[in-house]
């Protein structure tokens, strides 16, 4: 997983001189080490009745809807009149998920980025007071958690193990699932396949490319595929990114 939204803002004064609000607290923590000087970055924190996972929760139940016309943020009270008993689950859910990830994570001694540390703390907290840097993080939550989800399932009890091949080779590929990633600058689908030792192989195509409908077809029952296999992980899991692929038809 990666941070999205946990940039810092706020209002940067010193002497009655105000710096631009788009530089991170570290980065001007590096210029003030650097130069002696003494700006001070003041980031906002908040307090709401209900826990803003929640509240973003609410926010994705409307987003996912078919009729989802008004465009909601966090900080919209009217959310707090629209929550549901689905919200809630959903919100115990992803903190449950996560507090146990994090664990492992601990126990793994994996590396704990920028936004894992800030979702450590999130995760932790009642979710009622919050810095305005944890809202981007918050916001994106229950996607993330709908994404994670998917992974935890495509991977299990399926073949770890894989080979190096500097080659290209061709492969037999059965479609597992399909997740998308919405980034800012890149938008794209990732296709899971099987081969026929039952590992993993990822395929990714943007979302705009003019051939996606064609290529969905495809590859509704099984296809070949030439491609170089390149071993790949994400946290525990294993599998093969294809690299320069064509189709065998």
């Amino acid at each position: 997983m990666q941070s999205l939204g946990s940039l810092l803002s706020g209002n940067l004064v010193s002497n009655n001189s105000t710096i631009p609000d788009t530089i991170t607290k570290d980065v001007w923590n590096n210029v003030n080490d650097l130069f002696g000087l003494n700006y001070k970055v003041e980031i906002k924190t908040y307090e709401r009745e209900e826990d803003i996972l929640t509240l973003s929760c609410v926010i994705h139940r409307l987003r996912t809807s078919s009729n989802y016309t008004v465009h909601y943020k966090l900080a919209d009270t009217s959310l707090c009149n629209k929550i549901t008993e689905e919200d809630i689950i959903l919100s115990t859910k992803i903190r449950d998920y996560y507090s146990k990830k994090i664990m492992i994570w601990k126990l793994k001694q994996s590396y704990m980025s920028k936004f894992r540390d800030d979702l450590n703390e999130f995760i932790h907290s009642d979710g009622k007071k919050f810095s305005e840097t944890m809202v981007g993080l918050v916001f994106k939550l229950p996607e993330f958690y709908e994404y994670d989800k998917k992974i935890d399932t495509i991977f299990s009890e399926r073949n770890r193990i894989l080979t190096k091949n500097e080659e290209p080779s061709v492969k037999q590929l059965s479609l597992i699932q399909l997740t998308t990633l919405n980034r800012k600058y890149n938008k794209q689908n990732e296709y899971w396949f099987s081969d026929q030792e039952n590992t993993i192989v990822k395929v990714e195509l943007q979302k705009n490319n003019p051939l996606i409908n064609i290529w969905n077809q495809l590859i509704s029952k099984p296809v070949l595929l030439q491609a170089k296999f390149s071993p790949q992980k994400m946290d525990e899991y294993r599998y093969y990114s294809a690299q320069n692929y064509k189709l065998i038809i």
